[in-house]
């Protein structure tokens, strides 16, 4: 199932999903994509070629050194469509002429998720269901917001709720990692 991506946060700023992502994928099942695409055989140059054959306004950073792997994904999914086991389909430009999927893996695991947010507080997550306990800690949403590929939690929050609010939805991994 096709899951698509934006290239850059909300403040403009060049968000690094596609080589976050790639950074993440199993080296036992995929090997390090990202290394592999930016050093690999003819691969580097091939991808390259791809991305500017199908004009695609995208161009990978590969000076980045190391980037922080994106474990997962928070999506709305009300219909509850996605699975373990389905094939994802990372895209960006989805809907558009500049369609791009940059890779393709497995779902292997979807949490619930809640996401609230008071008044001069900072947001709190709930995974799993109603009868589950809140993660409070700052330091605990900052890596999870890590994980999820933004630089701090002030982007993260910028993101989902920028005012106090509820967001409910899903989180879809396609790494072994869970809340």
């Amino acid at each position: 199932m096709i899951l698509p991506f934006s290239t850059h946060f909300k403040d403009g700023q060049p968000n690094y999903f596609v080589e976050k992502i790639m950074a993440s994928l199993p080296n036992e099942k995929y090997g390090n994509k990202y290394e592999y695409l930016k050093w690999g055989e003819g691969t580097r140059f091939s991808w390259m070629i791809d991305l500017k054959e199908k004009d695609v306004p995208y161009r990978p950073d590969l000076t980045l050194q190391a980037p922080r792997p994106k474990l997962h994904t928070f999506r709305g999914d009300k219909t509850r469509r996605w699975k373990p086991g389905m094939t994802i389909h990372a895209v960006l430009f989805n809907r558009s002429k500049h369609y791009w999927q940059f890779s393709e893996m497995d779902c292997v695991g979807v949490q619930n998720v809640l996401m609230e947010r008071q008044a001069h507080t900072r947001i709190r997550l709930q995974f799993g269901g109603p009868t589950k306990p809140f993660i409070w800690s700052q330091e605990d949403v900052q890596e999870i917001a890590k994980n999820d590929g933004f630089e701090n939690l002030d982007q993260f929050e910028q993101w989902f709720l920028p005012k106090p609010g509820i967001w409910q939805g899903r989180l879809i991994h396609w790494t072994s990692h869970r809340y």
